[in-house]
């Protein structure tokens, strides 16, 4: 049998700081690869910070990974593991940002509950992606929202935590969408070190939460 090659291919940039006086990050991330040609990638801030924060994003993943692999629609696995978190005694809220992307066609699935602004850059051009919503676990009952774009090669997805967007004070996503402008086609892991220094930077070196960004560099298979 043979398998038509994904048009696309995603090359992963991470940075983070840790909140001052913390050992361990509340925030996570995972990268899934589908049988459908599809890549997945999740990012969880848990409420609060430390060790505790850190356990239940990566709960959160750990569930949400299941669920995916399991064949589960994507909205009927955020609604399934709300629910989990709704109902479940001493379970933290947490946020989560999901971003799918078909390596074939290059259509690009964007979900969030609680989750930050995501950027697209193409070029010198960069969109914001906002989708308003609450974390997971505050009711059982909740209405995803899906937005979709459609990727090309050299384009760059960065998915940021609060602790990126809180920094920046006065300006906020916008003061961030000029800095990302500017940058040249760089490296994923380059691109998200510039924007997490970017971020110290603005806020004097405080890590006042935990900061983590995650950048996704698309590019053409072969």
């Amino acid at each position: 049998m043979f398998l038509e090659e994904p048009a696309f291919l995603v090359v992963p940039g991470y940075a983070k700081a840790v909140k001052e006086n913390e050992s361990v990050s509340g925030d996570n991330y995972a990268l899934i690869d589908t049988a459908s040609g599809e890549l997945c990638a999740l990012l969880a801030d848990g409420m609060g910070s430390g060790e505790i924060a850190g356990r239940d994003s990566e709960k959160v993943l750990e569930l949400m990974e299941k669920l995916l692999e399991a064949g589960t629609d994507q909205d009927a696995a955020i609604q399934l593991l709300n629910n989990d978190l709704a109902v479940s005694v001493g379970q933290n809220m947490s946020t989560l940002d999901m971003c799918t992307m078909d390596l074939y066609s290059g259509m690009c699935r964007f979900r969030k509950a609680g989750a930050a602004t995501t950027f697209l850059k193409s070029n010198s051009y960069v969109e914001q992606i906002q989708i308003t919503s609450l974390p997971l676990g505050i009711f059982q009952e909740r209405e995803n929202q899906v937005v979709v774009r459609e990727i090309i090669e050299n384009d760059y997805i960065i998915m940021v935590t609060d602790g990126i967007i809180d920094a920046l004070e006065d300006g906020y996503e916008e003061v961030l969408q000029r800095y990302i402008e500017d940058i040249p086609n760089v490296s994923p892991g380059e691109m998200a070190q510039r924007i997490l220094q970017f971020a110290l930077h603005i806020s004097g070196g405080r890590v006042a939460d935990d900061m983590t960004v995650l950048v996704l560099g698309v590019y053409a298979n072969g």
